[in-house]
């Protein structure tokens, strides 16, 4: 079976506890969007804080920091890496658990006739959900691992793939993302994992 998917996504989260009290609108104007005017978010009375420019939005919690891409032009790609970068240094002994880099893959394609072919002889998926779901782990030395999961919409499916890595602290994610390209790279990745695993491909 040969399909058609369509990248909708990409997503960047670090989880830790965040000091949201840092990050007021001129700092991050200033560190995180290089000076560019950005659209402000706040949930009341203290909740996440919301800041949207041209090539990302990033939303802060005190458990999380989460980064949408807003474009799939290369450009929004290495922009929403340098900002990450560039909080990681600034906040450096911020305590930090986790990194996780997340794609999106829609199709309109009959979900029905995916999930009776969909069985890749080296994944155990777990059974399918009340929600129409069926999820696949792969696990990797260093406790790092990719999660697959193949969900229902009103029209096709989507796949979301999650590529999670146990951190440390800050650092052990500058070392991750010391590429420019980083989001590009996985995104291959993880086109080409897709296409092995479930013999799909990916539109241009």
């Amino acid at each position: 079976m040969l399909t058609n998917i369509i990248n909708n996504v990409a997503t960047l989260v670090v989880v830790g506890k965040w000091n949201i009290h840092v990050f007021n609108p001129e700092w991050v104007k200033k560190n995180v969007f290089n000076g560019e005017e950005v659209l402000i978010g706040i949930s009341m009375p203290l909740g996440p804080l919301q800041f949207k420019g041209k090539s990302f939005e990033m939303t802060v919690s005190d458990s999380r920091l989460h980064f949408v891409l807003l474009s799939s032009d290369e450009s929004a790609r290495i922009d929403a890496v340098l900002a990450l970068r560039a909080i990681l240094r600034l906040l450096g002994q911020t305590p930090v658990t986790a990194f996780g880099i997340n794609f999106n893959f829609d199709s309109d394609d009959d979900l029905e006739q995916l999930f009776q072919k969909v069985s890749p002889e080296n994944l155990s998926p777990q059974p399918l959900s009340a929600t129409g779901e069926l999820k696949w782990t792969l696990n990797y030395p260093n406790n790092n691992s990719t999660n697959i999961r193949l969900m229902e919409r009103e029209q096709g499916y989507r796949f979301d793939v999650n590529y999670n890595y146990p951190v440390n602290d800050c650092l052990a994610i500058m070392t991750l993302i010391d590429d420019d390209s980083l989001i590009a790279t996985k995104q291959e990745e993880c086109v080409q994992l897709l296409t092995a695993l479930f013999n799909l491909k990916a539109d241009e």
